[in-house]
């Protein structure tokens, strides 16, 4: 274990006995810790590209713990790794979802007594959501139940570019049966993610983003998507809030999917903040990231007991 200025880093064994790199971020010691935040990253990514993001949220008294996920970032690709640990590797529901509560009951261990939030953004984003309405265990109703919200950022719930056909979509599920393993070269347009010029270069010079994808969380990730328009909406825990948040020019994730969800969930607490002429990556947008992460804490924020 290694610490820097703002955060610490481990390495820690999770399900499967798969071991995530991850990052806990404090609140300095003259800033009481009012909540903890678990954040999940979207397709690509790793927990680095949010150090800035992150360092803020613990230095308004936000706690927060991230993962490299399953067959991403440094989990997959780090010297620490497990053994068997790939790019694009991540398992199917069963997989994600038991890291995202393992994930939640760390971070509740790490930093105690304070109110739990889950954020999740784009293929995070879609989790997230996946994980408050998914019936089956993972997760327990114990973890859900002890969540004082939940914000996706620019959620999956349909991509734009080369979306598959349900007939293809299926092909892909059968032959995740049987190659779950098999990567598919997958990139995201690098002019696709935000209206600054830096991003997109940045993000393929990161040597911790490889623009691939196993065919097993490929399905996943498509079909839990559609899962939450034709039956995720009815499945919102009824005392869990929720807030979603997207740019309406994201050429990523489909922003009216998103509102369509928006629209039909059945959550009596629920917002959804539009950023009109946004793209898909809304903390690097420069017009808005400031409003952004301010729509984010000021959520939070009124969820704390003061």
């Amino acid at each position: 274990m290694s610490a820097t200025s703002s955060f610490t880093e481990a390495w820690l064994v999770g399900p499967f006995a798969t071991k995530f790199y991850t990052r806990l971020y404090k609140p300095p010691a003259s800033t009481p810790t009012r909540a903890v935040l678990v954040f999940v990253h979207g397709y690509l990514e790793h927990v680095g590209r949010y150090e800035a993001a992150h360092t803020r949220w613990a230095s308004r008294g936000v706690a927060v713990f991230a993962y490299d996920e399953r067959g991403f970032g440094q989990t997959a690709l780090g010297k620490q790794k497990s053994p068997g640990a790939g790019y694009g590797r991540t398992g199917g529901v069963t997989e994600r979802m038991s890291d995202i509560e393992w994930a939640l009951r760390h971070a509740r261990e790490e930093v105690p007594g304070v109110p739990l939030f889950l954020m999740g953004h784009s293929m995070g984003g879609g989790q997230v959501l996946s994980f408050a309405t998914r019936t089956q265990t993972p997760p327990s109703k114990e973890i859900i139940q002890s969540l004082s919200g939940v914000i996706a950022s620019s959620p999956l719930v349909r991509v734009v570019r080369r979306a598959p056909s349900p007939i293809f979509l299926k092909i892909l599920s059968l032959l995740s049966k049987v190659l779950p393993n098999v990567t598919l070269s997958t990139p995201v347009q690098d002019e696709d993610l935000s209206h600054d010029p830096n991003v997109g270069p940045d993000s393929l010079k990161d040597p911790w983003i490889m623009g691939q994808g196993s065919i097993e969380g490929l399905v996943d990730m498509l079909s839990r998507g559609e899962l939450l328009l034709t039956e995720g909406y009815r499945l919102w825990p009824q005392k869990l809030p929720v807030l979603i948040l997207h740019g309406d020019q994201d050429m990523v994730n489909s922003f009216s999917a998103c509102k369509d969800f928006f629209g039909i969930l059945q959550a009596p607490d629920k917002s959804f903040v539009e950023y009109k002429g946004m793209m898909h990556d809304l903390m690097t947008e420069p017009d808005i990231k400031e409003k952004y992460f301010e729509d984010c804490y000021s959520w939070v924020d009124k969820r704390v007991p003061t």
